[in-house]
């Protein structure tokens, strides 16, 4: 009701000349429409004049009839809104900042339905700040959570409440910085105790355990030669020690021990500690990872070890007979037995022969395969893969409820780069620099349970005999999942830390990628040596000293690589290197002459793609179908997929982009999002209609959808026509356009994976990533947690032209998107509003719009009051 002052008096010239009889008006603001009958006080300056010309065509012969209908939408914002945009803040009452206004002496007021009549005949009320205020923040208090977002991106210009300081002029920095951070004692250091000194002789166990294990012996009657067994792993490669297999193997058969009890009493597990890795301590987690989300389970894997996600435990069983290794691992038997050794001897692992172990039906024995590393021969060097996903349908993997398993998500590559330009910013003319540091074995820290590990079993190369690993193994699909819980701790324990930094505190900041961290840090007074000891200190506290690796953590450096990537700070530039990208092309061009894709292949051609994904973010709405595939291989324990015409059609899209792309020195800003946003939609569903909201360019887009269901292809196609007509508006030479979209859940998920199950919605994402890229926007989500769907439309009195743009789909086929039409004599509002009537004929009766527009798009004359163009 509140339009502009011109609009309205135009509208009451036609309501005097061209109606005779009863007329009907329907609004939904109560508050606007209960002034205008009276009921109550008006004291808004924007409004009193048009409250009181609508007062005045009650005393012409014209019978009007004003109505309000209920709407779904926050009266509070309304209210809010009112406050803003009528009132005139003193100086020391200021909008803009990040603290939004709201002084205590009106947390009391009393609700605007209790105030007192005016008379017909009351002359106009002078603005009342206080009084305007009072009447409204009541409601305002009570919802402001919901809506403060959306009202302070409209109004108020988000500032970056953290410090920025003046520039500096410094000497040329030096390439490498060295710190005392490593001289320094740590808090969580933990002696090596898994060794002892029996008549002379250095053991791969502690004392305990020796005599533990000399008195088991005893029980199952097996000799124990004393200056011989149980020896330290000795120089050169590891062979199986006869006599400790002779012992393990009795006590594997024996039916009083097997392999759980073998196991804890290998690893030292008592009554009285039942830890089975003595460097995980969860006491000091309780007390220095108190805040963190995980800690229940990452107390409970360190104090008994983790249970596996068994689909169905109680039948769980190993497949007979035993698959045999594959041939890279005979060709390189001599590293395969090396390496599973090494861990037997740090007593993560126990051995015996097939047979014994094949007693447990339980066990479950999975080949092992060896594979190049960096171009080196296999018998000089590879890397161990235990294939936990063979035989299909048996094998482990295939057991496991892989979705059960923990988050193993992390952060994503690009937050490097943001991190170096966001330092850029804050502090110019300081060096920045990096710090490079990985978790020694990092999977090998996880325990598994005693009682689940038989089925981690494995056969040596070219031998009788087997091991089986008491730790998460690499291989297991739930392996990344249970690490992740260890691993962000560490990143918890970094990130709660805090130093001082030119007289502010500044929170530590680290980047974590499974086993992988990068500290980035500015050299300002002592901040890198605090920040060095801050990740010491957090790889000791999770893992135990063993976790710490001198040789795997590099010194403050300027040019690093990281994750598969050279980092150049001075330059402001990423590399990824060609080795990479050799390394994409023959995957691709091996898997294009293909006619089956098998679940290793797959597997394959995705993991070489994530490197350009993390690059190049646009490309991952044109690696889903692959991902969909395999994902589905994987559910249905399928050997693989046949090479369809869209799968070959993607792949060749991808090795055309690998093809023409430079991905040398690609800079930094182009992954440069600040937390400031430039503009913010609102996306809402309702009464089968989609609405996409801009708060910037004040628009709106409609799509009627041709269901009530929550339709994300006709989601995805109204992301991507927005996208391609707002783009060219928003689009910033130099620099990304931040939009930040809110919405429902369901469509926040849908813009951040960027996967639809259809081929056209995920075509329509596809379109919307390139013009992304094009108009070089940049999206993030927010999830509106309840419906506020009015929460765009408060009740503001502003003078804003906008244009208000209208799209109905009216395609009739579900796989062919057809071109857009707004020639609806009854268009549906998508907020709250039963109707929006465009015009009104003599009948009574809503008269049709016209376009002339040819996309589709419809210029409305008229103005809601709200200040958004009304739909036509």
């Amino acid at each position: 009701m509140s339009w502009k002052r011109k609009d309205f008096s135009r509208a009451s010239v036609g309501f005097e000349t061209r109606f005779r009889s009863r007329v009907e008006i329907y609004g939904d603001s109560r508050v606007v429409i209960s002034q205008a009958l009276c009921r109550f006080v008006c004291r808004a300056p924007h409004l009193a004049s048009l409250i009181g010309e609508i007062r005045a065509l009650g005393t012409v012969d014209t019978l009007i009839y004003l109505h309000t209908i209920l709407r779904a939408s926050n009266s509070a914002a309304d209210g809010l809104c009112n406050w803003i945009m009528d009132s005139f803040p003193p100086s020391d009452l200021t909008l803009s900042g990040t603290c939004w206004p709201c002084p205590p002496l009106y947390a009391s007021a009393q609700s605007p339905v209790i105030l007192l009549e005016l008379p017909h005949t009351a002359p106009p009320i002078l603005p009342d700040l206080l009084a305007h205020v009072a009447a409204t923040w009541s409601l305002v208090l009570r919802d402001l959570r919901q809506v403060a977002h959306l009202v302070r991106a409209r109004f108020v210009q988000l500032s970056d409440d953290r410090p920025s300081h003046p520039p500096v002029t410094r000497v040329r920095p030096h390439s490498r910085i060295f710190t005392s951070a490593a001289s320094l004692p740590s808090w969580f250091d933990t002696p090596a105790n898994r060794s002892c000194c029996v008549r002379g002789r250095t053991r791969c166990v502690p004392r305990a355990v020796f005599d533990a294990l000399q008195s088991a012996a005893s029980r199952v009657g097996v000799p124990f030669p004393v200056d011989s067994v149980f020896l330290a792993a000795g120089p050169g490669p590891h062979v199986v020690p006869a006599t400790d297999l002779h012992i393990m193997d009795a006590l594997v058969a024996d039916c009083r021990f097997g392999i759980p009890a073998t196991l804890a009493l290998f690893r030292g597990q008592t009554a009285t500690d039942p830890r089975p890795n003595k460097a995980l301590r969860p006491w000091l987690y309780r007390v220095h990872l108190a805040s963190y989300p995980n800690l229940d389970l990452l107390c409970a894997i360190a104090q008994t070890g983790l249970i596996p996600p068994w689909k169905n435990p109680s039948t769980r069983r190993g497949s007979r007979p035993t698959p045999a290794n594959y041939p890279g691992a005979r060709t390189g038997a001599g590293l395969v037995v090396d390496k599973p050794l090494a861990d037997y001897y740090k007593g993560r692992a126990i051995i015996a022969t097939m047979k014994a172990f094949e007693r447990d039906p339980t066990f479950q024995s999975s080949a092992f395969a060896l594979v190049p590393k960096k171009g080196k021969p296999l018998h000089l060097d590879g890397r161990i893969i235990h294939d936990l996903s063979a035989p299909d349908g048996l094998s482990v993997n295939a057991q496991t409820a892989s979705e059960a398993s923990p988050d193993a998500t992390w952060d994503p590559f690009v937050s490097i780069a943001r991190r170096i330009c966001e330092l850029r910013r804050r502090y110019p003319g300081y060096t920045i620099y990096a710090m490079i540091a990985d978790i020694a074995e990092a999977f090998h820290h996880v325990p598994v349970h005693a009682d689940h590990a038989s089925a981690f079993g494995g056969r040596l190369p070219c031998s009788s005999h087997g091991i089986v690993s008491g730790m998460a193994v690499f291989g297991w699909t739930s392996s990344p999942g249970f690490f992740a819980v260890f691993g962000k701790s560490v990143r918890h324990y970094l990130r709660t830390g805090q130093s001082m930094v030119l007289g502010h505190m500044e929170p530590f900041w680290s980047f974590h990628w499974v086993d992988d961290i990068v500290f980035v840090e500015v050299d300002v007074d002592d901040r890198l040596q605090k920040a060095e000891k801050r990740l010491r200190d957090g790889a000791k506290l999770v893992f135990g000293s063993d976790g710490w690796h001198e040789g795997k953590f590099t010194t403050w450096s300027r040019v690093f690589h990281a994750v598969g990537i050279d980092w150049n700070i001075p330059d402001e530039y990423i590399t990824v290197p060609q080795r990479k990208i050799d390394k994409l092309r023959s995957v691709l061009a091996e898997t294009l002459g293909k006619a089956f894709l098998s679940r290793k292949r797959l597997d394959s051609v995705i993991g070489v793609l994530r490197h350009v994904i993390s690059s190049i973010p646009i490309t991952k709405p044109f690696i889903q179908r692959l991902t969909a595939v395999q994902n589905r291989c994987r559910s249905l324990a399928s050997a693989g997929a046949p090479m369809t015409e869209f799968l070959r059609k993607d792949l060749q899209w991808w090795q055309t982009l690998v093809f023409q792309t430079e991905f040398a020195g690609m800079p930094m800003n182009l992954f440069d999002h600040t937390k400031a946003f430039d503009e913010i939609w609102l996306v809402t569903v309702a009464r089968n209609t989609i609405c996409i909201t801009s708060m910037k360019l004040q628009e709106r887009l409609l799509l009627k959808q041709r269901s009530q269901a929550r339709d994300r292809n006709d989601l995805a196609y109204a992301v991507s026509c927005v996208t391609d007509m707002w783009g060219p508006s928003l689009s910033t030479e130099g620099t990304w356009c931040h939009v930040v979209i809110h919405g429902e859940r369901w469509i926040t998920e849908l813009i951040d994976k960027m996967n639809c199950k259809s081929p056209e919605g995920q075509q329509a994402l596809r379109r919307c990533a390139l013009s992304q890229a094009r108009h070089r926007l940049h999206f993030t989500t927010r999830v509106i947690r309840q419906r506020v769907e009015q929460t765009s439309k408060c009740d503001i009195h502003g003078d804003i032209n906008t244009n208000y743009r209208c799209v109905q789909q009216a395609a009739s086929d579900a796989s062919v998107w057809r071109k857009s039409e707004t020639n609806s004599s009854r268009p549906q509002c998508p907020l709250g509003h039963s109707e929006v009537t465009a015009g009104t004929s003599s009948s009574g009766k809503p008269s049709a719009t016209t376009s002339d527009s040819p996309c589709g798009l419809t210029n409305c004359p008229g103005q809601d009051k709200h200040g958004w163009s009304d739909c036509s």
